[in-house]
C-alpha cells in the first residue's frame, strides 16, 4: 500500500477505508478523528504506550477552514479546542506541529 494519500488537506477523497484498516493492523484502538484522514502523517510512538496517529496541525486547521470555518483563528480555536486539548487515554493522538525554516 502507497501512502502518498496521506498528509496533503485536498478535496481529493481518501482511500479511508485503507487508511484505517492500515491504522487498525499498528493500534486497533487507536483514536481518530472523523472527517480529518487528509491530516494523518503517521503514527507515533510514546515511552510504554500503544503507537497512535499522528496528525499534522496545520493540515487540521486547513481542514476545518474548508469545512466552513469563518477565519483561520475560528479554525485555530476548533482544532486547540477540540483536538489539542482533548484527552482520549493512552490512544488518544498527537498532532505535530512542523517547524518552519
Amino acid at each position: 500500500m502507497t501512502n502518498n494519500h496521506i498528509g496533503y488537506a485536498t478535496n481529493e477523497p481518501v482511500n479511508t477505508k485503507g487508511l484505517m484498516d492500515w491504522i487498525a493492523m499498528i493500534n486497533p484502538e487507536a483514536v481518530h478523528f472523523g472527517g480529518m484522514e487528509n491530516a494523518i502523517v503517521g503514527m507515533g510512538s510514546r515511552p510504554g504506550m500503544p503507537r497512535v496517529i499522528v496528525y499534522d496541525y496545520d493540515l487540521l486547521c486547513e481542514i476545518v477552514m474548508r469545512d466552513g470555518a469563518d477565519s483561520f483563528e475560528s479554525a485555530r480555536e476548533h482544532v486547540e479546542f477540540n483536538m489539542v486539548g482533548a484527552w482520549h487515554g493512552e490512544n488518544t493522538p498527537i498532532i505535530v506541529t512542523r517547524r518552519l525554516d
